[in-house]
């Protein structure tokens, strides 16, 4: 069964987009859900900073899961080339790039995690 790029793209999308998208709201004037979330650690108000951290959190979980698939995809290629050099070398470069993708997706979170310890909220 081959599974098409586009298909396990979208997958992945879904897989982190859906969590992210069906953030519950907590009515203010009901204490008793406001009481419960306090005890959970949960944000108790819709504020953009705690959205905007989730969505940044879940979009570095996808790009990590992204870099996965490259590497597993590149491997496989290289596997299955019987020795062209043509195939071996698109195999190289696709890992060469998912690797220099991860490194860039790992400063950008750095950075992003920096900022959120400074301003306090992701």
């Amino acid at each position: 069964m081959k599974i098409s790029i586009k298909r396990a793209t979208a997958f992945i999308v879904f897989l982190f987009a859906f969590p992210v998208a069906s953030f519950a709201v907590i009515n203010v004037n009901d204490t008793g859900l406001l009481n419960t979330a306090d005890t959970a650690g949960l944000p108790t108000r819709d504020d953009i900073s705690i959205v905007t951290g989730n969505v940044i959190n879940a979009l570095f979980g996808f790009l990590g899961s992204l870099f996965l698939l490259l590497i597993i995809a590149g491997g496989i290629m290289w596997m299955t080339a019987a020795g062209s050099e043509d195939q071996i070398r698109k195999a190289k470069s696709m890992i060469t790039a998912a690797i220099i993708g991860l490194a860039v997706v790992l400063l950008s979170y750095t950075i992003a995690k920096i900022i959120g310890g400074i301003l306090g909220n992701i």
